[in-house]
């Protein structure tokens, strides 16, 4: 039985029938399957690049199904003078599409090989800004060498004077946009080096990615910024793509769905570690389509799943935990729930638990965060250049990222599964956690001598 994937009396919640004159709706559409397709697994190099190949063959990872891309002869069946495709995601055979027509998007349904459709957009909505999006506070001037504080709290300070600066390793941004990254001082070192691969942006492919929010400069800095005698990010050696998947003007699944693409995509060109400081729980634009604790299960949110497929190709994973912790919710938000994912909460600059660093456990139980790091007065780069202190564990997540990449770099045969698993049995308070800090505050040095 075909299904269409959305309930339609909640659609209807937030959706008034008929077409709004101008605006442009966004849709999953679900293939049945892959069949007809040109693609081999035989011929990976027709679809990933070679550190995406080299990557698999290291960690011993099967390139299977999953890698395949769409049929394009589907893809073609579902772009119409009607309905315009903005990508494709391979690894749940899906692509997602933009129309000015509701009702066009249903017709998709008639093809046999479409067995769902899902409203993931529906304009128009009120306008957010990055502040209220992502609950967090930039404040203030800091003191030079701010920055030291929050890595040398995980003795990532150590790993940088042995020379051990995240070389060599590539790190996907998956963020809102990086407004200002291609023109700040701070990150000279990485455009003079080619350390910035490129960037791209799949809230509105095919503009670029550095505009439409600042959060994502403000987490680059925090592993990749360098202020010689100022300011060094926890990986300053490190190479990055920059991946804009996040709307920071309202908050509907489609970002769900750009996160997925913006995965793949990392993943394609061969990206080692995902650093994503987005969460998805309550909170949408549209209410009734809010999630419920009971679904961070780690196998229920499109998000999650996204990680976890992410993960299952090599690539570690990296995730904020969330703001939520003295909310209502209270709760981690997708897709720190994820059980292949490394969820990082925030503390304080003496290594305290802040309250509102998200808490677990994930609703099956599992221990989430599973580790913490300075996510209270975080120094970062501000979108203008400026020195600040950021609160968030948005800011945790890529110190955390940062500093497994430099681990990485010494120890470059380890898997990324183990990569998390070290860095869980580094922290103050294994074997154990709790639900406020997880395993703790990591050291990265004890890490090392775990993998050594």
């Amino acid at each position: 039985m075909r299904l269409i994937l959305l309930i339609p009396s909640l659609l209807f919640l937030c959706v008034s029938s008929g077409t709004a004159q101008g605006s442009m709706y966004k849709y999953w559409v679900q293939f049945s399957d892959k069949n007809g397709t040109p693609y081999s697994i035989d011929r990976p190099e027709e679809f990933l690049s070679q550190r995406a190949i080299d990557r698999r063959q290291r960690f011993q990872i099967s390139i299977d199904w999953h890698d395949l891309p769409v049929y394009p002869g589907y893809l073609d069946s579902i772009s119409t003078d009607k309905t315009d495709l903005l990508y494709a995601c391979k690894w749940m055979n899906s692509a997602v599409i933009a129309t000015g027509d509701t009702a066009s998007a249903m017709e998709l349904l008639q093809f046999s090989f479409v067995s769902g459709v899902e409203m993931l957009y529906a304009p128009p909505c009120p306008m957010k800004s990055g502040s209220e999006k992502f609950d967090e506070l930039q404040r203030g001037s800091v003191l030079a060498l701010a920055s030291d504080n929050q890595v040398e709290m995980l003795k990532g300070n150590l790993l940088h004077e042995s020379g051990y600066r995240g070389e060599g390793l590539v790190i996907a941004l998956l963020d809102t946009g990086f407004e200002g990254a291609d023109t700040l001082g701070g990150f000279d070192s990485l455009y003079i080096n080619q350390r910035i691969l490129g960037a791209v942006n799949f809230v509105a492919p095919g503009k670029d990615a550095y505009s439409l929010g600042t959060h994502g400069t403000s987490v680059l800095s925090v592993i990749g910024g360098n202020l010689p005698g100022t300011y060094l990010g926890a990986a300053p050696d490190a190479s990055f793509w920059l991946i804009q998947t996040e709307d920071v003007r309202s908050e509907f699944h489609v970002e769900e769905a750009n996160w997925l693409a913006g995965a793949e995509f990392a993943d394609s060109v061969g990206a080692d570690i995902i650093s994503s400081s987005l969460g998805y729980s309550d909170g949408f634009t549209c209410p009734a389509r809010d999630y419920t604790y009971e679904e961070m299960d780690g196998n229920t949110v499109l998000v999650t799943r996204a990680a976890d497929l992410a993960a299952s190709r090599g690539i570690l994973v990296v995730t904020s935990a969330g703001n939520a912790g003295d909310d209502p919710w209270q709760y981690i938000t997708a897709p720190a729930d994820g059980d292949s994912v490394l969820a990082v909460g925030a503390v304080d600059p003496m290594g305290r638990h802040v309250e509102f660093s998200s808490r677990g456990p994930a609703f099956d139980g599992r221990t989430k965060p599973d580790v913490v790091a300075q996510g209270a007065a975080t120094a970062l780069l501000r979108s203008n250049g400026d020195l600040a202190l950021g609160d968030g564990t948005s800011f945790a997540a890529p110190v955390v990222a940062g500093l497994a990449a430099c681990l990485w770099q010494k120890h470059p045969e380890t898997d990324n599964y183990r990569i998390i698993e070290v860095i869980k049995e580094s922290s103050h308070l294994y074997p154990f956690p709790d639900q406020k800090q997880g395993y703790g505050r990591p050291d990265f040095i004890y890490a090392s001598i775990l993998l050594s």
